[in-house]
Parts: structure tokens; C-alpha cells; sequence
């Protein structure tokens, strides 16, 4: 999980925490946040976050 944001600190929280919370709400989290990253997950399948928007 890579989350892209303006302090090193506030993206190592925010990946943090969409390892640790359940997909709805992570899903929940990024909308509300509007984050934007990239995210892989266990079957491989790659996600691109666009403040707040998924993209697979």
C-alpha cells in the first residue's frame, strides 16, 4: 500500500491504517479523505486511488 500525501508522516498513518482496517471501511476512509495512492492486494490485482476515487 503506497498513499501519496504532503508529509512522509501522514502517508505512513494513512497506509498504516488501510493495512489494518477492513475493506469498507478503508473504502469508506479514502472517500471521506479523498486520498490518493496504490494499492496491490493479495491476489495482485493492482488499485489506483485518485483523491478518493478507486481505479482498477
Amino acid at each position: 500500500m503506497t498513499i501519496y500525501a504532503d508529509s512522509l508522516i501522514k502517508a505512513d498513518v494513512w497506509a498504516t491504517t488501510g493495512i489494518a482496517a477492513d475493506s469498507n471501511d478503508w473504502r469508506q476512509l479514502v472517500a471521506d479523505h479523498q486520498l490518493s495512492g496504490t494499492m496491490v492486494d493479495t491476489s495482485g490485482q493492482i488499485t489506483s486511488i485518485q483523491a478518493g476515487a478507486w481505479r482498477t
